[in-house]
């Protein structure tokens, strides 16, 4: 202790210790990682662990706890330990514990968008982080430094300029960036008609399922709720000749669904784009459908508005 030495393991016995001695019902829980792989829920071994969280009994639940995280609310455990159960450990019982999170990896991201006459892009964006999607943006903004993180987010933004841009909240749940951008490249001037992509950056550009089968199940390890909307405002004088159709892909039981909405209303466009996954776990009888699910957002997200000048 007084080195300020130890491993993740030590460093949880440690809170589990001072709770007990604040006088709350704390006990540790062993828990394997995403590496190791997925206890076997029915006869657990206990070379099937490999670390271990703090569990306080508060109110008639368990809540969780990892004290080597900065930037996790409690009870939300990072990702490497989404792996099932842990074993919560004591000199009375061993308690099987569920270890998913309850909050959703949530995400939130609106631009707004002016097109002027020439077919220059500008506006501003503003992205909200909860959950995991803002513990993973807080420990690489502070780990990389503000000008490392803001080359990532550059990458991501396509034909885009980055200009202006701040964070807040890496003390608090919700992690912020707002930002301006700019482009002379993204809208394509072909004369009488102007084309650009209705999803200029976070959207999903390829499926991240390569392979036509699977032998194991897809894990996401958490529930995904991730919203972008993109508000475009056009010039006088031009109208929208043809824009992506709407459309609602669900799986099975609600398991996943996809939003995609346009609404055209004078010189302004408004698109949003809704995606949830709401099991984390998808066996490989129903890859094929998720497969399925993913080609048709990155179809949509890929399609373009197209404009005529008045």
């Amino acid at each position: 202790w007084n080195q300020r030495k130890g491993n993740s393991a030590e460093i949880n016995f440690a809170l589990v210790l001072l709770l007990r001695e604040m006088g709350y019902t704390a006990n540790p829980v062993i828990v394997a990682t995403r590496f190791r792989g997925r206890p076997n829920p029915l006869f657990p071994i206990l070379s099937d662990y490999n670390s271990v969280v703090c569990s306080v009994y508060l109110n008639g639940k368990y809540i969780l706890m990892d004290a080597c995280q900065n930037y996790l609310p409690y009870n939300e455990l990072p990702m490497h330990f989404m792996t099932g159960e842990g074993r919560l450990v004591n000199d009375e019982t061993i308690l099987a514990i569920d270890l998913n999170n309850k909050e959703k990896k949530n995400q939130y991201i609106l631009s707004n968008l002016t097109m002027d006459e020439a077919g220059n892009m500008s506006g501003k964006v503003s992205c909200n982080y909860k959950s995991i999607h803002s513990y993973n943006h807080k420990k690489e903004y502070v780990g990389a430094g503000n000008d490392q993180y803001l080359d990532s987010l550059k990458a991501k933004l396509n034909n885009f300029t980055v200009s202006g841009f701040s964070t807040t909240g890496v003390n608090e749940d919700v992690f912020k960036n707002e930002f301006s951008v700019s482009s002379d490249s993204y809208v394509l001037d072909a004369g009488d008609k102007f084309y650009l992509g209705a999803t200029p950056f976070y959207g999903i550009a390829e499926n991240p399922f390569k392979e036509e089968e699977r032998l194991y199940p897809v894990d996401f390890g958490v529930p995904v709720d991730e919203t972008t909307i993109y508000q475009f405002t056009l010039p006088e004088g031009f109208a929208v000749e043809e824009h992506p159709e709407p459309i609602m892909v669900r799986l099975p039981d609600n398991s996943a669904t996809y939003l995609y909405h346009v609404n055209v209303l004078g010189n302004s466009v408004h698109i949003t784009s809704k995606l949830n996954i709401n099991k984390t776990m998808f066996l490989p009888e129903e890859y094929k459908q998720l497969r399925s699910f993913y080609d048709q957002i990155v179809a949509k997200q890929a399609e373009q508005i197209v404009l005529t000048r008045n």
